[in-house]
């Protein structure tokens, strides 16, 4: 029998130095840590050290996205000693939202520095170990996937409350309905400060604690904070209410009034506490700070089966999925989002409710009122039976159109139908048709590192300008291409016949041109697939608001786009993807979490017009090979967050096409922290 022995592992020893030396040891550590860290920076991005500019932005000149910015720091942590590791993962956010190289070396070489002169003075001179653990294996990952639907749960206030600051100021966006002056009046009773600003052209002031501003344009909802602020000194909460004003029926908005109340009732929103973001993590710091906003999806967000009432708008999920996002950025701060009923109407009534809730001492983001009653939403297991009847036959006959559909987890799943059905795939994507083949100086090349080495002695041969920017870009290119190429042809070799169309989801003349014309040609559409979508993460205070317009619309807009162009009296099926942000919120994705509910609402919309399947489903993240790094996978993991096995992931859409019923909308795929909140079916 073999011997069970210890997992090797690599030990370098290091000393602290004494302070006679510390100036000296800063400039060597700073020499060290800045060839460790280029070294990481070109294994990871294929640049070669001499490219790496310390001043250039990570992500705008070198392609670093947030995820890649988590392995590299990653890979930098695990080269310090262990108490320095777990100082390191507590400042991972912190060090995750720097834009240089030589930001990260600054911290690093501050931040320990100052540690080291503390432990010097607390303890003598010692001789440390650092230990390099080897890589762990993934743990095994069972071949199936949970699924999750969502339930009303009666839930009381707690006892417990939290007092209202005397003089602390709030901001009321105006519902037009006396909700925002009957709650401001309440909020003057309790000792605060409070004022209501209406939609107009301009900032300024309009009375008595009354301002008027376009909430429609960051620039203006920006002026508008400097000017409170000069009045009145720093606000301690926001509380939105526009989104209770009365608007044209949804059934009647074309793409133009959609954009238009999704920018008043949506991303004004996100302006305006992006704009008080310092003054609300003051607030909170001192035991306030609020963002409370109002919606009228019936009291229960819509999400109980046939609870969406025929007046609610279901651009209002997106209000609340940003909620949601800025709750996991902002803990401290009370931010919660509070539906109504809109056929129960009270100014008086709404006002006490929403003061409750800021009031009331608990973190529920969500909370809805209906007959009287404080519901929030649980998911619940609820699996599925392919004992059950099917609800769909498809065959190679189908017509079936897919946005998103020639890269990504969309593709995957384009390439399950494929396999198992041969059917029509009409693929939607922005990218243009590549080539047939590679050019001839990358053919052979696989790697990141390969690919933008050969780049770069191109151009170098030719005489031209290298930069970091130029070459991710190029980069960026021929690699979708390369995935496009790819995914075509394992479609087509799955025996699927697969047309592919360069269309901008967003653009309505294009995707209904393209709609209108596969019902001429090809006389029907059995089904559709929305995945579409791109990220760009960061802090709402960091983020760009053009940045939020390309996320939100991608998903939001093409989505409405679709349901006006679509026949729904003939099509089987439609399936948004959504996502898990969007249902419970992840930190520095306020923008894709609005996008995600928003098709979350749109879907219960749709499922009541159209006779056929309508589900959004909200997936947890794939792990599929090459996408998600052992970094990034053990971020996860921390986080509780399954990753979905591609296998499982594809069989999952497949079961629910096959399998799901009318009505089960808003669907759950994967197991995360809400496993922990799931209850019990009935």
């Amino acid at each position: 029998q073999a011997q069970a022995t210890s997992p090797a592992t690599d030990v370098e020893t290091a000393g602290v130095e004494g302070s006679g030396q510390a100036k000296g040891s800063a400039q060597w550590d700073a020499e060290r840590l800045t060839a460790k860290l280029l070294q990481i920076v070109s294994e990871r991005t294929g640049y070669p050290p001499e490219m790496l500019d310390l001043d250039l932005d990570m992500e705008a000149d070198l392609g670093i996205d947030s995820i890649k910015r988590v392995e590299i720091l990653g890979a930098l942590q695990r080269t310090c000693f262990p108490s320095e590791q777990h100082r390191l993962q507590a400042a991972m956010d912190e060090l995750t939202r720097l834009k240089t190289l030589r930001s990260i070396i600054d911290w690093f070489c501050s931040s320990f520095q100052a540690q080291a002169e503390k432990e010097e003075e607390e303890s003598p001179v010692v001789q440390q170990e650092r230990v390099v653990s080897p890589p762990q294996g993934a743990p095994h990952q069972e071949d199936t996937v949970s699924r999750f639907l969502l339930k009303e749960v009666e839930v009381p206030l707690p006892e417990a409350s939290v007092s209202i600051p005397a003089g602390a100021l709030f901001l009321l966006t105006d519902d037009g309905q006396g909700v925002a002056h009957t709650l401001a009046a309440m909020l003057r009773q309790c000792g605060g400060q409070a004022i209501i600003v209406q939609q107009g052209e301009k900032a300024c002031a309009a009375g008595e604690a009354m301002y008027t501003a376009d909430l429609t344009d960051p620039h203006t909802v920006e002026g508008l904070i400097e000017l409170i602020h000069r009045q009145h000194g720093p606000l301690s909460g926001i509380i939105h209410l526009l989104p209770l004003q009365r608007h044209n029926p949804f059934e009647e908005m074309d793409l133009q009034e959609w954009k238009r109340v999704l920018r008043l009732e949506v991303k004004s929103l996100f302006y305006l506490t992006k704009a008080a973001s310092a003054d609300l993590g003051q607030a909170a710091q001192a035991g306030g700070g609020w963002v409370v906003a109002a919606t009228a999806l019936g009291g229960g967000f819509g999400s109980a089966q046939g609870s969406l009432p025929p007046s609610s708008f279901p651009g209002q999920g997106g209000i609340t999925g940003f909620v949601k996002a800025l709750a996991t950025e902002w803990p401290e701060v009370w931010c919660k989002t509070v539906d109504f009923d809109p056929q129960e109407t009270s100014s008086q009534i709404w006002a006490e409710r929403l003061l409750q809730e800021m009031t009331g001492g608990d973190r529920e983001v969500e909370v809805g009122y209906r007959e009287g009653r404080r519901l929030v939403l649980r998911p619940y297991q609820a699996p599925l039976s392919s004992s059950d009847l099917s609800q769909l036959a498809i065959d190679s006959d189908w017509v079936i159109l897919v946005t998103g559909g020639a890269r990504g987890i969309t593709a995957d799943i384009a390439h399950e139908l494929a396999r198992r059905y041969r059917p029509t795939l009409l693929l939607v994507g922005r990218s243009p048709l590549p080539p047939p083949e590679d050019p001839p100086e990358i053919a052979f090349l696989s790697s990141p590192q390969e690919i933008k080495a050969a780049l770069i002695a191109q151009r170098r041969q030719a005489g031209q300008p290298v930069t970091p920017a130029e070459i991710e870009a190029e980069y960026t290119r021929l690699s979708r291409a390369r995935e496009i190429r790819t995914n075509l042809a394992a479609l087509q070799q799955a025996g699927a016949r697969v047309h592919y169309y360069q269309v901008d989801v967003r653009d309505e003349a294009a995707l209904g041109a393209l709609i209108a014309e596969i019902y001429r040609s090809l006389g029907r559409l059995d089904g559709v697939i929305h995945g579409a979508g791109i990220i760009e993460d960061k802090l709402v205070k960091d983020k760009p608001p053009e940045a939020f317009d390309r996320v939100f619309d991608t998903k939001a807009d093409s989505a409405f786009i679709l349901g006006r162009h679509l026949r729904g009296d003939t099509l089987k099926f439609l399936v948004f993807f959504s996502s898990i942000a969007g249902r419970f919120g992840n930190r520095g994705q306020g923008d894709y979490a609005a996008a995600n509910e928003v098709l979350n609402k749109l879907a219960l919309c749709l499922d009541r017009r159209y006779p056929g399947r309508v589900v959004s489903l909200n997936w947890g993240p794939w792990g599929k090979t090459g996408m998600v790094s052992p970094e990034v996978e053990r971020q996860f993991r921390e986080r509780g967050v399954q990753l979905i096995p591609p296998d499982a992931g594809r069989r999952a859409f497949h079961n629910e096409l096959l399998w799901g019923p009318k009505g089960a909308v808003e669907v759950v795929i994967g197991e995360g922290p809400w496993c922990e909140m799931a209850t019990p079916r009935s």
